[in-house]
């Protein structure tokens, strides 16, 4: 260009952090070296679909080498609600679980061996109830995930009787809400003072600040939030 300036356009771009990347320079939340004395998690999962969650035996867990402790929805000094979009999931199950996989404990220990041996010997108590397992059995029983959000502007049902051509029909399709590549992950580290300081793996750390707080009945300035790489 006459000015002595090069223009951006056309020319290529290197991404901000690609070569960090590529080179194992840049460092993940399990690339920071682990604190004196840290403990590790097990999340425990129902087995079933749906059911009434009866009780929780915790003693042989807790009686495992390494483990230092089983929490349940009893334990949470907060609200045990990590919805964020539709305020209506427990992080623990209370009183019944809604899907296979749902967490009911979890099992805190000196190592991730440690926490299998507990989880293991975890005997969560469950009477099953039936479960919605298909789409056509949602609408059938009127259970919905939330309220349809609906879009509407004109008389869409007059425009349609005046169209020359009209076709209808449904669409079956596998697709899901995506979901993360990276790994779920996160390093919670003592502050000074009342404070709790988390290196984590998401794109929403203020989510993160928020649900923490509410669930540790804290203030969220007491929760520090920092996402390393993902």
């Amino acid at each position: 260009m006459a000015d002595g300036f090069s223009t951006p356009l056309h020319q290529p771009l290197l991404h901000e952090s690609g070569l960090r990347h590529v080179t194992g320079e840049a460092k993940y939340v399990d690339d920071l070296p682990a604190p004196a004395g840290m403990l590790v998690a097990q999340v425990v999962g129902s087995t079933v679909a749906r059911g009434k969650l009866r009780g929780i035996d915790s003693s042989a867990a807790r009686a495992v080498k390494g483990v230092h402790a089983i929490i349940t929805a009893a334990d949470i000094r907060g609200e045990n609600n990590v919805g964020t979009v539709v305020h209506d999931e427990e992080l623990l199950a209370s009183a019944e679980v809604h899907f296979l996989g749902q967490a009911v404990a979890l099992v805190v220990g000196e190592s991730y061996e440690a926490c299998r041996e507990g989880a293991a010997k975890l005997k969560v108590d469950v009477e099953p109830l039936p479960a919605i397992v298909t789409i056509e059995e949602g609408i059938a029983q009127n259970s919905w995930l939330s309220d349809p959000d609906r879009m509407l502007r004109g008389d869409p049902d007059d425009a349609l009787a005046k169209a020359d051509v009209r076709f209808q029909g449904e669409v079956v399709t596998g697709g899901q809400d995506h979901f993360y590549l990276e790994t779920h992950v996160t390093l919670a580290v003592p502050g000074e003072g009342a404070t709790l300081h988390l290196f984590c793996s998401t794109q929403h750390p203020s989510e993160v600040q928020a649900v923490v707080a509410h669930v540790l009945n804290w203030h969220r300035h007491q929760i520090v939030v920092e996402v390393p790489r993902m």
